[in-house]
């Protein structure tokens, strides 16, 4: 069995690897900022996202 952390991880090196800002949490629905997409923003927001770099 896949962990949800090792299936996230997957979606987000898939993304960052196509230069998409963000992908889709498979347990949630919601939209999550990649590190590339956080990096074009060009400042944090201090909201704890899950690939801030």
């Amino acid at each position: 069995m896949t962990s949800s952390r090792a299936i996230t991880s997957r979606l987000h090196e898939e993304a960052s690897s196509n230069g998409e800002t963000f992908y889709l949490d498979p347990e949630t629905g919601l939209a999550v900022f990649t590190e590339f997409g956080l990096r074009q923003r060009g400042s944090c927001c201090w909201s704890g996202c899950r690939h801030c770099p």
